[in-house]
């Protein structure tokens, strides 16, 4: 039976300060639906586990601003200092509902578990409203067990909860001006979504507690789950069995590689011909066989012979913020900051090489525009790696700035997609690994990599660009910061140009070899 929170108050005012309790946390529960194994990771050997990337660092760092923002909305709320020993803050957090203002952060303990309630809102006389704040644009599965659980402490703590919601970002919001919070956010009640799993978090917390107390972690047959939604931490421990060009290296081919797993076939190689695959993953297979190249000369010379000259080697940068820093933008909206052309006027010249990289917190959006507009031309083909993401900005900019729209209009109308022939697998070499990113193809092709680079992906750059131009960065690192930009985004046009010079040397061997 729960404790009333004066009872609750009583007894931590009892509880000596250095007692442990055993307890699970909100992510460890979260972790123990997706794999038992991680949760006694987390909790025995957390040394382990790979230590979150710049991209995961990000993640939590938009989340903490989109929390930020949320408490605005509560402008007399008050905000639980964190405790490290979570016993400390339920006292505390019991101390502070008795102010019957809203309360953010608050943390209870409840049957060897613990957690933190983002916004805490009192209505009526006696009840309280739980909000969890979210910096996604929709509601998801794992987000309906994290409010649950907390549910399921504070009822069993003794706060009488009215309504379950999540505070979602708004994607249809579109800043004019000062920013609004209120209109940022959606809020949906989920108290009716949450009753079925309400009655599945104890004996769910029970079994992860028995899994918790024991001195080794639990065999668990290896899945799907450790790529869906996402590739679990403890990939590299619970898959170090397998050798290096495994089944799971398949091009899209993860169904696949599982059923293979099952049958006890985890080389390449050792696929049984009569397996089904698809046309690209039966290449991907002879490929490893004969451990050559594979080169449909027909699907390269078609490509080839749609490029027309001068070409235009075009990649762009962008960054996006869940929090809209400008005016006429929406959540997550993307903003070219970046971007870099080599241009090859005639077939055989030397490329040209231009670029722009913004500088400072100012909409880049109308300069890079503007930089970029006669330096395009009028005519030839405008090559860029999986297109469609620079295709997608230009009818933004066009949107926002209907001044570019005509010529805007007409570059997007030259762009060849330099993924094609490698998506298509015109062109496969087993260095690949089953990848098509421009990352394998360029040493698979060439004997350049981005190794040496600093930066080395667009996701690293767009973090890095919002560190030196939106962040108080001392002048060294500002510096060092822009000219590891400009050197990424220098090597993924170059890239793009060796790689088609590869391309016609193949095709050319090729050709050779046939006549």
């Amino acid at each position: 039976m729960a404790q009333t929170p004066q009872e609750q108050l009583a007894f931590f005012d009892d509880v000596d300060s250095d007692q442990q309790l055993p307890i699970v946390s909100k992510s460890k529960f979260l972790s123990g639906l997706k794999c038992a194994k991680l949760l006694w990771y987390q909790c025995h050997a957390r040394d382990q586990l790979p230590s979150p990337d710049v991209s995961l660092q990000m993640l939590w760092r938009q989340g903490h601003e989109v929390g930020s923002v949320a408490r605005q909305l509560f402008p007399n709320g008050i905000r639980l200092a964190p405790n490290p020993k979570p016993w400390r803050l339920h006292a505390k957090s019991l101390e502070a509902l008795r102010a019957r203002k809203p309360l953010f952060e608050a943390g209870m303990l409840y049957e060897g578990a613990f957690a933190l309630a983002d916004i805490l809102v009192p209505v009526g006389k006696e009840q309280w409203d739980l909000i969890e704040v979210k910096s996604s644009t929709t509601i998801k599965a794992d987000h309906l067990w994290d409010i649950a659980f907390q549910l399921f402490i504070f009822l069993g703590a003794g706060v009488n909860i009215r309504r379950s919601c999540i505070r979602y970002v708004n994607r249809a919001y579109i800043r004019q001006g000062d920013f609004d919070p209120k209109a940022f956010f959606v809020e949906e009640e989920v108290s009716k979504q949450i009753e079925p799993l309400l009655s599945e978090i104890k004996p769910r917390l029970e079994a992860m507690q028995a899994i918790i107390a024991k001195p080794q972690p639990p065999r668990k047959e290896s899945g799907p789950r450790c790529f869906n939604p996402n590739t679990c931490p403890l990939r590299s421990v619970c898959w170090d069995f397998l050798p290096e060009r495994s089944v799971f290296d398949l091009y899209h081919g993860q169904e696949r590689a599982h059923e293979l797993a099952e049958m006890g076939i985890y080389k390449l190689t050792d696929i049984p011909p009569q397996f089904s695959l698809t046309r690209r993953q039966n290449i991907q297979r002879q490929c490893e066989l004969s451990n050559s190249h594979h080169i449909d000369a027909n699907g390269i010379r078609h490509f080839l012979n749609s490029l027309k000259y001068p070409l235009y080697f075009f990649d762009l940068e962008s960054f996006q913020t869940a929090i809209p820093l400008l005016n006429n933008t929406h959540p997550y909206e993307q903003i070219p900051f970046q971007f870099s052309l080599h241009v090859v006027p005639e077939k055989g010249d030397a490329p040209r090489h231009y670029a722009y990289l913004a500088e400072n917190k100012r909409d880049p959006r109308q300069e890079f525009l503007a930089r970029l507009e006669p330096l395009l031309g009028s005519s030839g083909s405008i090559v860029a790696y999986n297109s469609a993401f620079e295709t997608a900005r230009f009818k933004e900019a066009a949107q926002h700035y209907p001044e570019h729209r005509s010529w805007i209009k007409s570059a997007i109308s030259r762009f060849v997609d330099l993924h094609r022939p490698f998506y298509n697998f015109h062109y496969y070499h087993p260095s690949q690994r089953g990848s098509t990113s421009i990352k394998s193809i360029l040493p698979a092709l060439t004997d350049r990599n981005y190794d040496r680079l600093a930066i080395a992906d667009g996701h690293h750059a767009s973090i890095e660009y919002m560190r030196m131009a939106l962040t108080t960065v001392d002048d060294d690192e500002k510096k060092r910061l822009r000219q590891q930009l400009l050197d990424y985004c220098y090597e993924d046009t170059l890239a793009m140009v060796h790689i088609v010079a590869a391309l016609e040397e193949k095709l050319r061997e090729k050709e050779q070899q046939s006549a």
